[in-house]
């Protein structure tokens, strides 16, 4: 028994795609869904750029030995990342120091991320079957 294999295009546009699948032949790939799995990638790259920007000023912060203020890099950092600890400390309350914030700020990005993965994860799944 000998298996064949179809070439398959790599999709155009919805209905270049159709056409030029029936035209070959073949299978048409199923396009529905991949705008929105656009957005969840762009978004989880998002949350990863932010997540590191975080990490990577803390870890400033703890090599400056109490210089930070007046280092350019962190200052470039803590532009970066405001809005990101701005967010946090909206939604986290008045008890929390206000030293904290930034690692709230570390863990809610990385459940976004998490939840993100899952999402794109179980969106590629379902566009395979």
């Amino acid at each position: 028994m000998r298996l064949e294999a179809k070439y398959c295009p790599q999709p155009i546009g919805i209905r270049a795609s159709r056409a030029l699948g029936k035209k070959l032949g073949c299978c048409t790939r199923s396009i529905k869904g991949t705008n929105l799995l656009g957005a969840v990638v762009v978004l989880k790259g998002l949350a990863e750029f932010a997540g590191l920007l975080l990490i990577g000023q803390g870890l400033v912060y703890v090599l400056s030995f109490g210089k930070h203020e007046g280092n350019a890099v962190y200052r470039l950092f803590r532009l970066l990342t405001s809005p990101i600890v701005r967010a946090a400390r909206v939604i986290t309350p008045n008890k929390v120091s206000d030293r904290h914030v930034p690692f709230v700020a570390v863990m809610l990005l990385f459940w976004i991320w998490l939840f993100l993965s899952y999402t794109k994860f179980s969106m590629m799944l379902e566009q395979a079957a």
